[in-house]
């Protein structure tokens, strides 16, 4: 796993496609749609119902992916590909590391956000 947190690069991919504005709608939208998503994958592993599991870590690999948060990306993508290999044995540790990862997001992206004019 990389330890990097989020991914400044990513970021100024976004400053630079749209400004300091757009910069902060895309942190704006992760914040506010990543957290049904991460629950998601908490209640489809408790439930065993890998589908949904599957379903929300898509979508969260591709959000992770937009503000930069790299080990959330990851987690999520290898979540997903255990899945979809039908080998679910690992995924409920590694739901809850995403779920620890997830917290250290979106706490950092909150810090960033803030210091955005």
């Amino acid at each position: 796993m990389n330890d990097i947190v989020i991914d400044n690069s990513a970021l100024e991919r976004l400053r630079k496609i749209g400004g300091e504005s757009f910069l902060k709608q895309m942190i704006d939208l992760f914040l506010s749609d990543a957290a049904a998503k991460q629950e998601a994958a908490v209640n489809g592993c408790k439930e065993e119902d890998w589908d949904s599991v599957e379903q929300a870590v898509h979508s969260l690999k591709s959000s992770s992916g937009n503000v930069g948060a790299v080990e959330l990306q990851e987690l999520s993508d290898e979540i997903e590909s255990l899945i979809r290999q039908e080998d679910p044995e690992k995924v409920p540790d590694l739901v809850n590391q995403l779920s620890s990862v997830f917290k250290i997001v979106i706490e950092s992206l909150k810090e960033i956000r803030e210091g955005l004019i």
